[in-house]
């Protein structure tokens, strides 16, 4: 019964590590927010391309425009006052349609100007939405990269604590071993808690001295009061 005890002790710490590290594994952050968040961005962006293309888009085909309506109030300008028009009628339309045309180019040129300054406005936001897109992505690699490296950390850590409990097991009695398993199983996988000071580390409740002397006694295993695990003294 002696070395019983300590046996037990051993075999929960190394249960207690393993469910700490498949916790650890559970709660690593894989970067998949990080991509959730990257795509909500790259969509952004490509909407706000998309914009800033229809915008240049129309800029050059009312560019196009303005530079047709110049070269025909030209043209007809020419016409006008070159000196081959004679009869009023035809001279006074001409007039007219260049007067036309000129309001034509005035609209087109204010319209321009604005297109100009949203243009402006639309390559400063696909700009930052770059920058952004840039930020998220390396922080998304980062996080793979991480994620990779601390899960493979653990579970090399948990093979490891898989051998130490599998040369464990043979050294515990087969009726401790099934009661300590089914206890772990409805203690929350804590079965075999230690003693410090004269608390019970699981529950925190105060171990009486006459229950403290038997588990130092090691000659059978004691159990707290409250909370009906086995308790450990150690050395």
């Amino acid at each position: 019964m002696s070395e019983l005890l300590p046996r037990l002790w051993e075999l929960q710490q190394l249960d207690t590590g393993l469910r700490q590290r498949a916790e650890w594994i559970a709660n690593l952050d894989d970067g998949s927010k990080a991509r959730a968040r990257l795509a909500e961005a790259q969509a952004a962006l490509d909407a706000a391309r998309e914009s800033l293309s229809q915008l240049e888009a129309t800029y050059r085909r009312k560019e196009l425009d303005l530079q047709s309506a110049d070269a025909e109030r030209e043209q007809k300008a020419k016409k006008a006052y070159g000196g081959t028009v004679g009869d009023a009628k035809e001279l006074s339309a001409l007039e007219k349609k260049i007067a036309e045309l000129k309001r034509r180019s005035s609209t087109l040129e204010d319209e321009l100007l604005a297109l100009m300054d949203q243009i402006e406005a639309a390559r400063e936001d696909v700009a930052k939405r770059e920058a952004l897109v840039t930020k998220l992505s390396n922080l998304a690699k980062q996080l793979a990269a991480e994620y990779t490296k601390d899960r493979a950390r653990f579970e090399d850590e948990m093979e490891a604590l898989r051998q130490q409990r599998e040369a464990v097991l043979p050294q515990i009695d087969p009726a401790a071993l099934r009661e300590y398993e089914a206890m772990r199983a409805k203690l929350d996988g804590v079965a075999v808690a230690a003693v410090d000071g004269d608390l019970c580390t699981s529950c925190r409740n105060v171990v009486p001295s006459a229950m403290i002397a038997r588990v130092k006694a090691g000659r059978e295993l004691v159990k707290c009061q409250n909370c009906r695990r086995i308790l450990y003294i150690g050395e």
